[in-house]
């Protein structure tokens, strides 16, 4: 017999002789970029009760305000690269509420991983597996993990990567990728915490910011014409972007 009863906004399943807290939140680290905003809206649409993390300060799309006004969003601030795992479970208490995480944070970008590269391997892949402790320890299912379409193959791959191909990354921002990758196969095996990868390259499309990543090529293509390989700029370079 399987019973549910509420205590306080917080539901709770009676189910094989145990009472379990109902996990009904999707939680997104990084919620405020560009991919964040996209990933936020979808989810609304599909009626998702979601806890938006990301740094202090920053900017929400005005649908994504009114939806924390509406009780659909609940917003939480800190720094992804200080967190440990007591932090985590300290500031987050909803994480036992949670039933799926997007990991879409990355504190570097490809262009400048190298110029400190033990920084990049302790604000992402260090900060990360604090974060999957807090994960094992709140119980929660599943993390989806945003990793790299490109660098994580290195110079050797033609563009046409499948993922059983060889990955031999030449910049440390690859390797942090490839290396959080290895570690959610690590706790798939050690503790059964169930996961997705995503290697995406250049996507590009609304709330997408000028300065930041492809954004600036794109705009600066001006002339840009779209082909079936990817976008072709004046200046004959060219490159696969996802929209």
């Amino acid at each position: 017999m399987t019973m549910l009863y509420l205590v306080g906004t917080v539901i709770f399943w009676y189910h094989e002789g145990k009472w379990k807290r109902m996990r009904d939140k999707t939680l997104i680290l990084g919620a405020a970029g560009f991919i964040g905003t996209n990933l936020t809206a979808r989810l609304l649409k599909e009626q998702k009760k979601l806890v938006l993390f990301d740094r202090e300060n920053v900017r929400y799309q005005t649908a994504v305000l009114e939806a924390e006004k509406a009780g659909e969003v609940l917003f939480a601030e800190g720094s992804f690269a200080e967190y440990t795992k007591n932090d985590w479970l300290r500031r987050l208490s909803c994480l036992k509420e949670v039933e799926t995480v997007y990991h879409l944070i990355s504190t570097t970008c490809p262009t400048n991983s190298n110029v400190n590269m033990a920084m990049e391997m302790e604000e992402n892949l260090i900060s990360t597996i604090h974060f999957l402790d807090a994960c094992v320890s709140a119980g929660i299912p599943k993390v989806v993990f945003l990793s790299s379409g490109g660098t994580v193959y290195g110079k050797e791959h033609t563009g046409h990567c499948k993922e059983e191909d060889e990955a031999s990354p030449i910049t440390i921002y690859g390797l942090q990728k490839l290396s959080i990758e290895k570690a959610l196969y690590l706790y798939r095996q050690m503790y059964g915490l169930d996961y997705r990868i995503v290697r995406l390259s250049n996507p590009y499309g609304p709330y997408q910011k000028r300065h930041t990543g492809s954004g600036d090529y794109l705009y600066m293509a001006g002339s840009s014409r779209r082909t079936d390989s990817g976008v072709r700029g004046r200046n004959g370079h060219s490159g696969l972007y996802l929209y």
